[in-house]
């Protein structure tokens, strides 16, 4: 009987091993998963329309249509009105333009924490992603988990829940990014990634973004029209040469085949001024 026991016991231990040695318990382990998961399923590129409302004090004070048009690595080209008044805002990589009627009004060196860990993650390689994350400042040796919305998630940039450390989440089970922690110059920004759809064979993508600072929502963002574009989107189309003219830019927002809106506010000197404090 002994004899039979003893090589059982020596195949449970390594089944054991192993599944504790998968065991997802680091940023490396968690950013390898959701690579590995997703290979060749999740977009390069996605367009989408949106209503933004804005907040203060808990009330609504406006909402607006926006439009946007995403393509890895990073590019994301953000039109206010079909770019009928020829404002918006567009990343590229490391840097984001704010263009009002036209022109150019306002250049930032930034990486985009969204893009990055909603979008790109899935579509780089393990050791690219996570320099990535080092980009964004969070800090990778960092790491735990908790429930959130009754949902296991991965926390990477905190120790526990009591560790206020920039951090964002991950929902464990279909590992896709849920919520961010961040310090801003004008506060702690809260961005939680919420009603998430599956694209069929291309990932999943979320349908409504709250955005909160020091705990207080001043922005929403729902997502409708939500589709993968045929035709790839030419990387000139995420030139800031493109917002240099009304036909130009009309014409790159009509190649996307984006309906029409009704643009309840066109205040858009207000709207710069709280979109560059988004990020």
């Amino acid at each position: 009987m002994k004899k039979v026991y003893i090589p059982l016991l020596a195949v449970l231990l390594v089944i054991l091993l192993g599944s504790c040695s998968s065991r997802i318990n680091t940023t490396e382990k968690l950013v390898n998963a959701m690579i590995e998961r997703y290979s060749g399923k999740w977009f390069k590129q996605i367009s989408f329309d949106q209503t933004t409302t804005f907040y203060q004090n808990g009330k609504a004070t406006r909402t607006e249509s926006w439009q946007e048009v995403y393509k890895f690595p990073s590019m994301l080209l953000i039109s206010y009105d079909q770019g009928q008044s020829g404002s918006g805002q567009l990343y590229r990589n490391d840097s984001l333009y704010v263009f009002e009627n036209y022109q150019i009004v306002e250049t930032q060196k930034i990486i985009h924490d969204l893009l990055v860990l909603s979008m790109d993650i899935y579509n780089l390689n393990t050791e690219n992603a996570i320099a990535r994350i080092g980009e964004l400042g969070y800090d990778k040796d960092k790491f735990y988990t908790r429930m959130y919305n009754n949902r296991k998630v991965y926390v990477v940039g905190a120790q526990n829940e009591k560790d206020s450390s920039d951090q964002f989440w991950i929902d464990a089970e279909h590992l896709y990014f849920v919520k961010m922690i961040k310090k801003r110059d004008y506060g702690v920004q809260e961005v939680e990634m919420l009603n998430y759809i599956e694209i069929e064979n291309n990932g999943w993508i979320e349908q409504e973004v709250v955005f909160k600072i020091n705990g207080e929502v001043y922005l929403i963002e729902k997502y409708y029209n939500i589709r993968i574009p045929e035709n790839e989107p030419d990387d000139n189309m995420f030139s800031p040469s493109v917002i240099s003219s009304r036909d130009v830019l009309q014409r790159v927002i009509r190649s996307i085949d984006l309906p029409d809106f009704n643009i309840i506010d066109l205040n858009r000197k207000v709207c710069i001024t709280i979109v560059e404090k988004l990020f």
